[in-house]
């Protein structure tokens, strides 16, 4: 065996001894990294949740002894473990960004910043992610350097990340990265994403503005519920509340008036204490129950949800439902 075959061999172990502890850290990651989003994982703005790889063992032996040279490949290369979390805007990878780089309990290095990537290349939109490499504070072992557990995060959005499938694995990866005709429409599509892409984080900052009358009107529910009933597990699910908004948007009544209803009504506090319903967990159960005593006619008539949800909340609430 000569020299070269040597250091590949021992390369080779050291990886596959290593492999247990990347699973371990990438598995940690991952959690902390939910942990971090998950406010927008309610609000839908994670759409792909972070799912940590190990890099097959003979993509990184190319990696280390054929297409790059290491000093020190264990503890220098840093895509061992690798995870990415894909949202929906580029105002969301902002935000993710800040709140990793805040994160104390581990080691960070922004190793791309997505903006200044468009500073110095303002015709590439496909690699305008960020990556940040994540590694321990502390060590597990006196054995184990924490730099050989290099963990690679890409944060990007869902356009980006479907440019980047295309572009890099079929196209800048394959034998047509010099096909000037692919490349033309590979161009022509990064404009469009790059414009959608625009678009879409101006249509999500309309839609979350304070002062949007159906984001007041939650906030409302929300510190009017947490004040009645504190005990109770808040269920602040977005699919339900945009499940019953509309009853709002469709007729809006003076906010002030629920929040008189609400104080004005100790027995909803029983109420909600009682059922065993997810939707008495919501804040939005208070507009229901608004609605229930200002305008039963209306609340029955456009009533989103099942029969039976309508007779529970009836019953829950201390009202018949005979005359249904």
């Amino acid at each position: 065996m000569n020299q070269a075959e040597k250091y590949e061999q021992a390369l080779r172990q050291n990886f596959r001894d290593l492999i247990p502890h990347l699973k371990d850290w990438g598995k940690k990651v991952d959690q902390t990294i939910a942990d971090l989003v998950k406010d927008l994982v309610m609000e839908k703005r994670v759409q792909m949740s972070p799912d940590f790889r190990i890099k097959q063992e003979d993509s990184f032996i190319k990696k280390v002894t054929v297409t790059k040279k290491y000093n020190n490949p264990i503890t220098d290369t840093s895509d061992k473990v690798a995870t990415r979390i894909v949202l929906l805007t580029t105002n969301d990878v902002k935000e993710v960004s800040e709140r990793l780089k805040a994160y104390a309990s581990w080691n960070i290095s922004h190793d791309k910043d997505w903006e200044k990537e468009i500073e110095k290349a303002p015709n590439s939109f496909g690699y305008q992610s960020a990556h940040f490499v994540v590694w321990p504070i502390e060590k597990a072992s006196d054995e184990l350097d924490v730099l050989a557990l290099k963990c690679e995060i890409q944060v990007r959005t869902l356009l980006q990340h479907a440019y980047a499938e295309v572009s890099h694995d079929h196209v800048y990866k394959g034998p047509y990265k010099s096909d000037k005709a692919i490349l033309r429409k590979l161009a022509r599509s990064m404009a469009l994403m790059e414009s959608t892409d625009e678009y879409f984080g101006e249509i999500f900052e309309m839609i979350r503005e304070p002062e949007n009358p159906e984001n007041e009107l939650m906030k409302v529910l929300k510190e009017l519920y947490k004040d009645l009933a504190p005990s109770v597990h808040v269920y602040e699910d977005q699919d339900m509340s945009d499940l019953f908004l509309p009853l709002y948007t469709d007729k809006p009544f003076p906010v002030e008036k629920l929040k008189n209803f609400v104080r004005r009504s100790p027995e909803l506090v029983n109420w909600i204490q009682r059922s065993k319903l997810l939707l008495f967990t919501h804040p939005i159960v208070l507009m229901l129950a608004y609605l229930l005593n200002t305008d039963p006619d209306y609340l029955k008539d456009n009533w989103p949800s099942s029969h039976q949800q309508l007779e529970a909340l009836h019953i829950g609430l201390g009202h018949s439902f005979a005359d249904y």
